[in-house]
């Protein structure tokens, strides 16, 4: 009799031990995703999917915290505070460049934005008509490193074409006063932002559309983590495609995801903001090379051209070889 409970015991121990490590390998992973500045359109898509419960769906309890730029966000995840980030390519390029140990696994947005951004009223239709008119830049970011590309490219003397630096908020706020004719930024953020503002409307020359792109905003994780955890990135990468495939879907769904998951964005503070911005940015997702591709699979090629592009203009040094910067290993399928 002692032996046989002694038995019962034992594999009621068993038992339990067992149920409790099934509980421990279903646990969802909390980690958080650091956007690259504060929320705007381009970001709709993750927050779709955070509440639609696709990232719960793969285990994984997703916080997103707004950034600070790029660069910020790069470092943090660099120093392993943040598991994933969302940023720009070019900056992730110059960071890797510099040594920092991190790299692109999903590139989500694979046209640029970048933009030279005025009324439409100047009626400025290539780049060489910018000659004789100021543009509103801030000194050392994309788009004044990428500009003298867009110049070359297209015959425009520099020299004719006055150059005013400021920070980024200022930016705008020069061209609605009249004090620079033109401004560079994101077509898709501030040029319905400075329509809004100043209640006319604006137009803009898209540094993509006159021979200058660049890869844009993706996942970014530190080199460390692939190694560590591949199943966590696969897993975070398989609810990130899906999201992005039901924000093309549905696409009003996700601005309101959006305008729900960060309430106090400036950049989304007016009615109907988000949308018209993750409908600009849906747009960007892909380049002729990526047609027909899931969310987030670049083209080596575009990948180069990038690097290419950063070496020659905006100081990437050394220039590296594509897998050094992005991976689609990691993607699903």
């Amino acid at each position: 009799m002692m032996v046989s409970r002694r038995r019962v015991i034992q594999g009621l121990a068993v038992l339990s031990a067992g149920a409790a490590g099934r509980a421990r390998a279903q646990a969802p992973d909390a980690v958080t995703l650091r956007l690259n500045a504060i929320a705007y359109g381009e970001h709709a898509p993750i927050a779709l999917g955070v509440q639609n419960g696709l990232f719960a769906a793969e285990r994984i309890a997703l916080k997103l915290v707004q950034g600070n730029g790029s660069g910020s966000t790069v470092q943090i995840v660099a120093s392993k505070q943040d598991a994933f980030g969302y940023a720009d390519a070019g900056t992730v390029m110059r960071a890797v460049a510099r040594g920092l140990p991190v790299r692109m696994v999903g590139v989500f947005q694979q046209i640029s934005p970048l933009s030279v951004i005025f009324f439409a009223d100047k009626g400025f239709k290539q780049p060489k008509d910018l000659e004789g008119h100021s543009i509103a830049l801030t000194a050392g970011d994309a788009l004044h490193q990428l500009l003298p590309a867009v110049f070359r490219k297209n015959g425009v003397d520099q020299a004719k074409v006055r150059l005013l630096f400021m920070d980024i908020a200022s930016k705008s706020t020069a061209v609605v006063d009249g004090k620079a004719d033109a401004m560079g930024g994101y077509f898709t953020t501030q040029g319905p932002q400075v329509a809004a503002v100043a209640k006319r409307p604006t137009a803009w020359l898209k540094y993509a559309d006159f021979g200058v792109n660049t890869i844009a905003g993706g996942i970014v994780v530190h080199d460390d983590l692939p190694k560590e955890n591949p199943d966590l990135v696969r897993r975070f990468l398989r609810a990130a495609v899906k999201s992005y495939e039901l924000a093309e879907q549905q696409p009003e769904a996700a601005a309101e995801a959006l305008v729900k998951q960060f309430p106090d964005s400036s950049f989304i503070a007016q009615p109907g903001q988000a949308l018209a911005q993750w409908q600009a940015h849906r747009a960007l997702m892909r380049t002729p090379r990526s047609q027909g591709k899931p969310p987030g699979w670049v083209a080596a090629a575009d990948v180069q051209d990038t690097i290419n592009l950063l070496a020659d203009n905006a100081e990437l040094s050394p220039k590296g070889a594509v897998n050094d910067y992005v991976t689609n290993e990691l993607l699903p399928g």
